[in-house]
């Protein structure tokens, strides 16, 4: 399948930015609790997809803040469980950076 048949098809766009990586960004608490409304628990580089959704489970999001921080959990999950899986059940932080401004994920490949 070439990447004009993936785009017809799927009527996903192929071409897009590549994705950002920040080994440095995602481990720091600081920019956890900015993008992620929360501070995850994790001693390593990356995070349990757990960690992830348990937060936001019990309540709505009250603000756009939040909705975005909910949304940059939800996508940072849906990345690490399909498009990066792993054994350990874990999403690597390095993807963060690239959930930032959440009107501008869909540009990338």
């Amino acid at each position: 399948m070439m990447p004009l048949d993936f785009a017809a098809i799927t009527d996903l766009r192929v071409g897009g930015d590549p994705i950002p990586f920040d080994f440095a960004t995602g481990r720091q608490a600081e920019s956890q609790r900015e993008m992620l409304g929360y501070e995850l628990r994790a001693e390593t580089d990356d995070a349990k997809y757990a960690q992830l959704l348990e937060f936001w489970t019990e309540d709505d999001p009250m603000t756009r803040v939040q909705e975005e921080q909910m949304a940059r959990c939800l996508l940072l999950y849906m990345l690490g469980a399909s498009l990066f899986p792993n054994r350990r059940n874990r999403v690597h932080l390095s993807l963060l950076p690239a959930l930032r401004d959440v009107g501008e994920i869909a540009r990338f490949d």
